[in-house]
């Protein structure tokens, strides 16, 4: 399912004109594009949501709805990668989630940060001060996501998603 869901995304992609933002020069575009797919469904399944089957539409900024809250999951298939947050986009999501990639059947959730503490946290990635990266050992365990989510619903800190 995943490769499918990547596979129609990548087209979508290319027919509009999007470029590539990989950061891997060993990898397909197609590659990457399943790492994502793995990543989201993985995520999915923690938080209890549907995983994200719309392929057709404009990419939104965010892969993920947990009671209002927009999470954006980024994917690598380094043990020790970071988490990557594009300055310009980081506000187009709510959280930012990591899934690391460890084979076809294994994904490691490795943490999650809100977009204001991704920009707080974040270095530039090799120079690039448009990307910034976050360490691991900086990200929330990814049980914890849930109870930020709660609070803001409770708080009427998120925005309506429609």
């Amino acid at each position: 399912m995943a490769r499918a869901v990547a596979a129609a995304r990548g087209m979508r992609d290319r027919a509009a004109g999007v470029r590539s933002r990989k950061h891997d020069a060993r990898r397909s575009d197609e590659q990457i594009d399943y790492d994502g797919a793995l990543g989201e469904f993985a995520w999915a399944k923690l938080l209890g949501v549907v995983p994200p089957f719309d392929y057709q539409s404009v990419d939104k900024g965010f892969d993920l709805v947990l009671l209002g809250l927009r999470i954006n999951v980024k994917s690598t298939r380094h043990d020790t990668g970071r988490l990557l947050v594009r300055v310009d986009l980081a506000r187009d999501a709510d959280v930012y989630a990591l899934a690391v990639i460890r084979d076809e059947n294994t994904v490691c959730l490795a943490g999650w940060l809100t977009a204001e503490e991704a920009l707080e946290a974040g270095k530039p990635f090799m120079g690039d001060v448009k990307t910034l990266a976050v360490e691991q050992k900086r990200l929330r365990h990814p049980g914890s996501i849930w109870l930020y989510a709660r609070e803001c619903q409770l708080n009427g800190d998120l925005r309506r998603i429609g």
